[in-house]
């Protein structure tokens, strides 16, 4: 995928929510002030369990590390923010909408799933879940990713526009470690002599409303003694931004099991009774939220496509499930982003106005004259243009993110 590339530079943005300047503040600190800065909010991170595991240590005691973080939060325009916390029902919405709509689907992955082995084994599991029984209710856990446009006007006035980078429908990550840095840049600030900033810092509720959101699904499963799984990757590093949901749901309802799986553990160990009831040890289970299956790499025996078949057919609440995923996929946001497309599942105009303004330039490489326009686009024009693949996670939009800054 073709994506038109804008002038992003939220490492350098100067205003904060209010319009203020940051930049003199920064200019005051001495290169001593950052190291003894950068020291003690490594420290405060760990002491609020902000690390992630060493995966390629390989002694027998296991050994971590800090999770990486920005020394300062991120500063971003009030306007931006609060138009992106309205969006977000609306995308939510959309994204279940999109998934239930089987012409819609098929017209969208139609092409990619001639290429793309790994999105047509996701697209033929959709496909066989919806000629049995399924199961209507999903949980969607969603995280939509952003950069902010820098636009400088002819009278050198700035302003700032939030533009998509992706959603993540699946896995979304640092739910636990995010909702902790609050308080870590908010002891930078003070450190710096910056603390009236720290006014300005929204509330990072996500672990807590998370949390509820998965004790609701094994609530409304119906069954007391049916298990939460959590299925995860073989030496997963960060383990502890998935533990801290882990006791967040304890602490809401501490009679709620959760247990880790593997793929590997539920091959050997899963079963789909008659009634659609998957067993897991024989422990029945309500609710399955992933943190893996997102790659290619999450699949490497064969038989771990029939465990996903054997979810998707059950009528455990899963979390997500994988209409959920696929309409995640890169190829549905360039096919949302196209004219009338988001008029077919929106009715208010202001939504769809606002939504599509969030929206960078996407184009398919299709073996068509559409895709054949894009080649030429980028020809002409190399350096306003960035390469997209069609996967998530794991690093792989990190070529778009770092040509943004």
């Amino acid at each position: 995928m073709l994506v038109q590339k804008y002038h992003c530079y939220i490492s350098v943005m100067h205003k904060l929510l209010n319009g203020q300047n940051m930049i003199p503040l920064f200019t005051k600190l001495q290169e001593e002030n950052y190291d003894n800065l950068a020291g003690n909010a490594r420290d405060h991170s760990v002491s609020k369990g902000i690390v992630i595991l060493c995966k390629d240590d390989q002694s027998s005691v296991k050994r971590y590390k800090c999770a990486p973080f920005t020394l300062f939060p991120s500063p971003i325009t009030k306007d931006g923010f609060q138009l992106l916390t309205f969006l977000q029902p609306h995308i939510n919405k959309l994204i279940h909408d999109v998934s239930q709509d089987d012409e819609f689907m098929s017209s969208v992955f139609q092409s990619v799933i001639k290429v793309d082995d790994f999105t047509k084994k996701l697209y033929n599991i959709y496909k066989a879940s919806k000629t049995s029984v399924k199961q209507q209710l999903q949980l969607g856990i969603f995280r939509s990713d952003y950069m902010f446009d820098c636009v400088i006007e002819k009278n050198r006035t700035e302003t700032y526009n939030p533009k998509q980078i992706e959603v993540n429908t699946i896995a979304a990550s640092f739910i636990g470690l995010g909702s902790r840095i609050n308080s870590v840049h908010c002891k930078v600030l003070q450190d710096a002599k910056m603390k009236p900033l720290t006014t300005q810092m929204p509330k990072n509720e996500a672990l807590t409303k998370v949390a509820h959101g998965l004790v609701a699904a094994w609530e409304t499963y119906g069954n007391s003694d049916a298990i939460v799984v959590f299925l995860v990757e073989e030496n997963e590093a960060n383990i502890f931004d998935q533990r801290a949901l882990e006791y967040a749901i304890y602490e809401i309802n501490e009679s709620i099991i959760v247990k880790r799986k593997t793929f590997t553990e539920l091959l050997k160990n899963i079963a789909l009774s008659s009634d659609r009831k998957i067993t897991v040890n024989d422990e029945e289970v309500a609710v399955v939220y992933f943190r893996t299956g997102y790659t290619p790499n999450d699949y490497t025996n064969e038989q771990f496509w029939d465990v996903r078949l054997k979810l998707e057919k059950s009528c455990a609440i899963l979390c997500p499930s994988v209409g959920y995923q696929l309409a995640g996929c890169k190829k549905m946001q360039e096919v949302l982003a196209q004219p009338n497309v988001l008029e077919k599942f929106i009715d208010d105009e202001d939504v769809v106005q606002k939504m599509r303004s969030t929206f960078a330039g996407l184009y398919a490489l299709d073996m068509n004259s559409d895709g054949d326009n894009a080649v030429q686009m980028a020809r002409t024009n190399p350096d306003h243009y960035v390469l997209k693949p069609q996967r998530e996670g794991g690093g792989n939009s990190s070529l778009t993110e770092l040509e943004y800054f």
